[in-house]
């Protein structure tokens, strides 16, 4: 069984180095058979820079894959970045009132606080003796708030 390698700090370092110093190559803008064997030249110039950093051997595609999952890492969080900014600049718009609420209560939502906790149902074949029936106000089973149901 293969063991797992890590990564670590310095190699990254030596990836965004080379990259940097072989700009073309790093955004893949080699083309044709003379781009390919450039390409391969080059990876296995960034592997032997990588693997003598002295902490374990990988092959060209091992690194390959390094960097290619490196740089989908990053594309994700850039992502998540602009949809964070994004939201922020909602936020402006609304202010911190939609996030935090207002005191206004809603027309037509009674308040937490005049929700009853037990109804009284009056029996057809005995009027005159009320059952009192406890509402059930979370799912037993999840300790969840019932949401969309009759007892919500």
């Amino acid at each position: 069984m293969e063991r797992k390698f890590h990564t670590h700090d310095i190699h990254w370092l030596i990836f965004v180095d080379f990259m940097e110093a072989n700009l073309d190559f790093a955004r893949g803008k080699f083309t044709g058979i003379e781009g390919k064997k450039k390409t391969r030249m080059l990876w296995d110039d960034l592997t032997n820079q990588l693997n003598s950093a002295g902490l374990g051997l990988r092959t060209r595609e091992k690194w390959q894959k390094a960097w290619t999952d490196l740089k989908s890492k990053i594309k994700q969080k850039t992502a998540t970045l602009k949809f964070l900014q994004q939201g922020t600049r909602i936020l402006g718009i609304f202010g911190s009132s939609c996030f935090e609420g207002t005191n206004n209560p809603e027309r037509g939502i009674p308040s937490t606080s005049t929700v009853r906790e037990t109804e009284t149902v009056i029996e057809e074949d005995n009027p005159s003796t009320p059952l009192s029936i406890q509402t059930p106000t979370t799912d037993r089973k999840r300790h969840l708030p019932l949401e969309n149901t009759p007892f919500s």
